[in-house]
């Protein structure tokens, strides 16, 4: 399979499982972080949403208000995203990683046959190249994915903070945000909060693709010093490739954990920012909460203090263990598709 392929394949696959099977985490997280985010008048007195006190309170009013179900709402968007970012992500995170190994390694040679695989030239990186490679890749990588799917984004927010039954703004989904949304703005409120989501996903990627990359070849350098002090009588190479296939699951899982939980702490104000500032696009300028993202971030401090800007982050924490499962199972799966 082409390398670019078997990229969006694996990283499509494991991206929509993992966010389907949590996504009722995801929506409580959605909830709880956006409390007191929409005034009454901007949805029809259904002020559900700003009465949240935490995940418990607001799961036992999800389902009692609108059933088991509802816990997937707007799910669909979401396995779009997930799908759609994952497969982005890692495609643009492997040919970022292989510019700059062209760019970094110059004359120092170049791997058999012109083509380089999973750490192919780390060998001839030192561990400062290493390091920046994988970050700088992993931030690249999250800024170009997000550029292409923020709309899809925003409206999978929306949906989400859609609650009830007879007040719910969007009854038809995707539908109905996207035309509710260009008949007040026009295309431009697709992209509200866009300058501050790409700050935000790009450090989130650059911690959680970069940082769980980085660690990878930590593992396969170990591992293939421990193989060869093993084997010193072989003449047996053994390649990155076949060293990460050996290294255990849960050394793998907790590599991703780590760095799931330190992305996911790192960017959550810029990503709560964001997501209010979502919340807004399909309202009138003269009625939104906040003006702009530092006029948000200000808010939010005055109104709800330093919490405001971690609300829903334990139930994040909680998500993270999808996060992690994310990135070993598309290792796992573009293990299966070589």
């Amino acid at each position: 399979m082409n390398d670019s392929v078997r990229e969006v394949v694996s990283g499509a696959f494991a991206g929509a499982s993992t966010k389907t099977l949590l996504a009722p985490l995801d929506r409580l997280k959605l909830v709880v972080q956006l409390r007191g985010s929409i005034p009454p008048s901007a949805n029809n007195n259904n002020v559900a949403s700003n009465h949240y006190q935490g995940p418990v309170q607001a799961m036992t009013k999800i389902l009692r208000e609108e059933g088991f179900f509802a816990l997937w709402r707007g799910n669909t968007s979401t396995v779009v995203i997930q799908g759609g970012t994952t497969a982005l992500n890692f495609l643009f995170l492997d040919w970022y990683k292989k510019t700059a190994d062209h760019l970094v390694l110059g004359n120092r040679g170049s791997t058999a046959g012109g083509e380089q695989t999973y750490s192919s030239s780390s060998v001839s990186l030192t561990r400062q190249e290493r390091i920046a490679k994988s970050f700088v890749s992993g931030f690249l990588a999250g800024g170009s994915a997000i550029t292409l799917l923020y709309p899809i984004g925003l409206m999978r927010t929306k949906l989400a903070l859609d609650v009830g039954q007879e007040t719910r703004l969007y009854p038809r989904g995707m539908r109905d945000v996207f035309l509710h949304s260009y008949q007040v703005n026009g295309l431009t409120s697709l992209y509200q909060g866009f300058a501050v989501a790409l700050w935000s996903v790009s450090i989130y990627r650059m911690v959680y693709l970069g940082g769980y990359d980085y660690l990878k070849t930590e593992l396969v350098e170990d591992y293939k010093a421990k193989y060869s002090n093993a084997t010193t009588t072989s003449t047996t190479t053994l390649t990155d490739e076949d060293a990460y296939r050996a290294i255990p699951f849960y050394q793998r899982f907790l590599s991703a954990q780590l760095v799931s939980m330190l992305a996911s702490t790192a960017h959550y104000p810029l990503d709560s920012v964001r997501r209010r500032l979502m919340m807004q696009s399909d309202m009138p300028k003269e009625k939104r909460l906040y003006k702009n993202a530092r006029h948000c971030l200000v808010k939010i401090y005055q109104d709800e203090g330093i919490a405001g800007y971690y609300r829903g982050l334990g139930t994040n924490y909680i998500r993270s263990v999808g996060a992690a499962l994310l990135l070993v199972s598309y290792d796992y799966c573009k293990e299966l598709f070589s």
